[in-house]
């Protein structure tokens, strides 16, 4: 009966079974479900697979050996280890029998004429406790550490022991541990006094049965802790701390030393947790991250113009309508033609991203956490990221999406608004210079009469010259009441674009100027004029000899290169 459910079970030997190697041998167990029916398990008792061991030869009932309730049985493998033999000890479990061997025993004493006797050490069943507060309140310093206030609490733990052969006192050592699961990223949030500033402390304890002793610590939160959403952890391992026995009469067995009962799991590990003290609004302290986005593009415009050399500012809200969250973190998701430059520091928080492209993917994503751990109840935090596009890229509609999450938990009805989605609009943007003359530059009018106003109106011929076309724009404007300053008419359609006009202003004379002043005028002005020259002619300005006397140097110049006969005769 390996589960001690009233019912027997049936093992099987296969000593000749042949496996990897050769006659390994095997064994079979099949387990009681009542009214007749076995059910195999999915496993075989193989022991160590040794070659020609034939495992499963003998099989024996060794009754309750580690005194747990669940009988035990022993296989031999007489052929293991040449022809040396072994015997494996299988404890008996609730769902059948354990499927490793618990002990293994070999000898070396063929044909030795001896008898052994094995003898079962006395089984004791250690139950250890974990007394913890049920809530931790982060803001009640009831201690002192190096005379400033810290917030402590006590940690019992507390043993018991029992056993049906053992009536002794027993030593037990253990250690605990303060915060094992915190994240690695994150350091362990409470230490022990008696140990420093480490999460670990241990002890040692003598129990007898029937009785409970407890060991109590006190543990320190630190100065800087802020994750106080995650639970806190303690564990504790325990072990006998075993001396050396001793003997008795020599006549007599000498007396054996306890043994701890092993458990499944195959080890004497004990956790408790407790949390910290929260006052929540909402349901199991549940979060409600709301994210909202915009694109800021240049010049308020409602696309990217490609080319141009602008950057784009994606501002990005997270608001926290419920309880604190813990470790808030925004995600980004884009293709791979955006270029993702930096986020933009407020002087509130502080913000780190992490940029991963996955290989021969057109995407990228950015996961970016807030280092101040905690996004307080109904408060918000502004991140803006600096953005760039590609110019290689096309015109189109380009996809952001947002996620915000955090390490609380978060009611399902308010995950809807924990995602956006932005469209981005790509053009093609081309880079005008804009070039003008005015036609004319400048006109005369003047008034008729001081009372009305007579307008005229002149054509201003304009040339653009731009780097891909040339549009040429007419535009007319009209004066309204002339003023001695300058004025400025703007054209409707070229918001950058300014034409000044300068009017220059003159008054008609009181009097209209007679025709025979005209003539007269004229006439003297003639007279003038041919006097002048009279008086030139006589001073002999119209007969210099300029002209002649140029010629005549021309010619003694061009003199000098002609040789002479006298001379060249001489120099023969």
């Amino acid at each position: 009966d390996l589960n001690a459910d009233g019912l027997s079970d049936l093992l099987v030997g296969a000593p000749m079974a042949t496996g990897v190697t050769r006659e390994e041998g095997r064994v079979h167990v099949y387990i009681n479900q009542g009214q007749g029916k076995l059910s195999e398990a999915e496993f075989w008792l193989t022991g160590s697979d040794a070659y020609a061991a034939r495992f499963g030869e003998t099989i024996a009932d060794l009754g309750d050996l580690d005194d747990d309730g669940y009988p035990d049985v022993a296989i031999g493998a007489p052929h293991e280890d040449n022809l040396n033999g072994a015997v494996y000890i299988y404890n008996g479990r609730r769902d059948g029998v354990s499927p490793a061997p618990s002990q293994m025993w070999q000898w070396v004493a063929f044909l030795s004429d001896s008898a052994v006797v094995l003898r079962t050490r006395p089984v004791v069943q250690v139950k250890v406790s974990l007394v913890l507060p049920e809530q931790i309140d982060h803001q009640m310093a009831t201690c002192r550490e190096h005379d400033t206030p810290s917030v402590c609490f006590n940690v019992s733990v507390c043993f018991s022991v029992q056993s049906r052969h053992f009536k002794g006192a027993i030593d037990l050592q253990y250690n605990l541990t303060a915060d094992p699961l915190h994240k690695p990223s994150f350091p362990h949030r409470f230490y022990f006094h008696y140990n420093g500033s480490s999460n670990n402390t241990g002890g040692r304890v003598r129990a007898r049965p029937g009785q409970v002793i407890c060991s109590t610590h006190v543990a320190h939160q630190k100065k800087d802790v802020r994750d106080i959403f995650t639970p806190v952890e303690f564990e504790v391992s325990y072990s006998h701390r075993e001396t050396s026995a001793q003997r008795g009469n020599a006549r007599a067995f000498p007396p054996l030393k306890p043994i701890l009962q092993q458990s499944s799991r195959q080890e004497n590990t004990v956790t408790n947790q407790t949390w910290f003290a929260r006052t929540c609004s909402l349901m199991n302290c549940s979060t409600n991250m709301q994210l909202s986005a915009e694109l800021k593009l240049p010049h308020q415009l409602p696309y990217f113009g490609l080319g141009s050399g602008n950057t784009i500012v994606l501002r990005t809200v997270l608001r926290n309508a419920g309880d604190d969250a813990f470790l808030p973190r925004l995600s980004l998701h884009f293709p791979s033609n955006i270029h993702y430059n930096k986020v933009l520091q407020n002087e509130d928080n502080s913000v780190s991203c992490d940029v991963t492209q996955e290989v021969n993917r057109t995407s990228v994503d950015v996961d970016c956490s807030v280092t101040s751990l905690v996004l307080s109840a109904h408060s918000q935090l502004n991140i803006s990221f600096l953005l760039d596009v590609y110019q290689n890229s096309t015109p189109g509609d380009i996809i952001i999406h947002l996620n915000t999450s955090s390490d609380n938990l978060e009611n399902e009805e308010y995950l809807h608004d924990n995602s956006i989605s932005l469209t981005l609009p790509l053009k093609y943007g081309v880079n005008v210079n804009v070039h003008g003359f005015v036609t004319p530059t400048s006109f005369v009018f003047g008034d008729e009469d001081v009372t009305s106003v007579e307008c005229y109106t002149e054509a201003l011929n304009y040339t653009y010259k731009g780097r891909h076309s040339i549009m040429k724009i007419e535009s007319r404007a009209a004066m309204s009441h002339p003023k001695e300053d300058p004025h400025t008419i703007l054209i409707h359609g070229q918001p950058l674009t300014e034409v000044v006009v300068d009017a220059l202003f003159t008054q008609k004379p009181s009097a209209p100027v007679k025709v025979f002043i005209i003539v007269v005028s004229l006439l003297v002005g003639l007279l003038i004029l041919a006097a002048l020259i009279w008086c030139l002619w006589k001073a002999g300005f119209f007969k210099r000899n300029l002209h002649k006397k140029k010629e005549e140097d021309l010619n003694r110049d061009s003199w000098d290169y002609v040789p002479k006969n006298d001379k060249w005769e001489s120099t023969s």
